[in-house]
Parts: C-alpha cells; sequence; structure tokens
C-alpha cells in the first residue's frame, strides 16, 4: 500500500474549506480512491518510524510531570520534540499514554486521519474507567485537560537512518486559542506518515489492550 503526497494534501484543502461531516466524508471517499494509485511513501518504512515515534512518546509522556517545559528525546537515531502551547502545557503521565491508545485505536477503526475531538473525550472517558488509570474527583475536567494538552502540542519526529532523513509532526492542525473556542465538534488530523504508518502497523494491540 502507497499514498501519495497530492492525494494527502488535496485532503488537507478539503477539510480546511469546510468542517462539515458531508464534506469531510467525501473527501476521505476521493482520499481512499487514489491511495492505491499513487507513490509517495512504503508502507513497511511508515510502518517502522510511526511504531518508533508512537513508543518515544509513550515514554516522554510518562516521565513528564506538571512543571515540564518542553521535551527533547533522543534515542539511537532518531529525535522527539515536544513544544507545548503556552495556554496549555505538556501532556504528562499514564493518561497520555491512555490518550495515544485511544487515537491509534480510533484511527484503526475509522481508516481516516481526521480526529474529532468529542468521539476521541468520550473514548477516553470510557476506556479510563475500565483501566482505572485515573482515580482524582475531578478526573473529567483532568483528562479533558490531558486531550488540550496533547492536541495542542507541535510534537515532531526525524530519524537518521544511513543518511536517508524523515521528518514528520503529529499533527496538521494543532489546536490553536482557548478552551472557550474549542468545542465537541473540533477536529485533528493527523500527519500522512504518522497516519499510513499507525493505520497498517500490526505492533499495538498489545499496547491498547494493556493500557
Amino acid at each position: 500500500m502507497v499514498i501519495s503526497i497530492l492525494s494527502y494534501n488535496r485532503l488537507k484543502v478539503s477539510v480546511k474549506q469546510s468542517l462539515s461531516s458531508k464534506n469531510i466524508c467525501r473527501s476521505f471517499c476521493n482520499f481512499g480512491n487514489e491511495m492505491n494509485n499513487n507513490i509517495w511513501i512504503k508502507e513497511e518504512e511508515s510502518d517502522v518510524l510511526a511504531t518508533t515515534a508512537y513508543n518515544m512518546a509513550i515514554e516522554s509522556f510518562c516521565s513528564a510531570n506538571t512543571y515540564t517545559s518542553s521535551i527533547q528525546y533522543e534515542k539511537n537515531q532518531f529525535l522527539l520534540s515536544v513544544k507545548p502551547n503556552p495556554n496549555y502545557g505538556l501532556p504528562f503521565g499514564n493518561p497520555a499514554k491512555l490518550l495515544l491508545n485511544v487515537i491509534v485505536s480510533e484511527i484503526k477503526l475509522t481508516k481516516s486521519p481526521v480526529l474529532r475531538l468529542g468521539k476521541i473525550y468520550s473514548n477516553l472517558l470510557h476506556i479510563s474507567q475500565l483501566a482505572q488509570v485515573v482515580s482524582i474527583r475531578n478526573k473529567n475536567h483532568f483528562l479533558y485537560d490531558q486531550m488540550l494538552r496533547m492536541f495542542s502540542s507541535k510534537i515532531s519526529f526525524s530519524s537518521q537512518i544511513e543518511n536517508n532523513n524523515k521528518k514528520f509532526d503529529f499533527w496538521w492542525n494543532p489546536l490553536r486559542g482557548r478552551k472557550e473556542n474549542i468545542s465537541a465538534s473540533s477536529t485533528i488530523v493527523v500527519t500522512r506518515e504518522l497516519f499510513i504508518g499507525l493505520l497498517h502497523s500490526t505492533r499495538f494491540g498489545m499496547e491498547i489492550t494493556n493500557a
């Protein structure tokens, strides 16, 4: 399976022009039809890079706390950097890991790079109850805050293997502005490199199940 940069750019333009459900669905129908006809990134390569980026993000967020101002995590030939939105701060702890698992599950379920905040938050609340990750009294507010931290941060991943440099962000359109301007209908679009890698990866079953 391969994907073209042209196809994804058309998708971004369509989402930017209109975020209505009807137009988004039409965009992804056209996007899916083009995936088999264009070449941009190999599925196997994107699988490895996305898995590595995901695992490094998990490790970084689980070791972070409320006082962490930014992240620069280097491991072998890979680098993960996270710059938070000053309005929210960095995601941290096990809830951040749980949120990443929810994101992967949603991508695999919908086969779409568009994440709806309302649905992600609902799934996050449900899974957190099953996993008993958060026991604080104001859990709902805390998890919503973690979601805003995650989706408003600029998360970048880069690799240099045999002089073959690769770099991509996690989100095409990180959240901007203040909480009052963000609603359940707000959307985040996963960048093409991360989306294709997570969609076709077979390495996430245990992580999601044991979140």
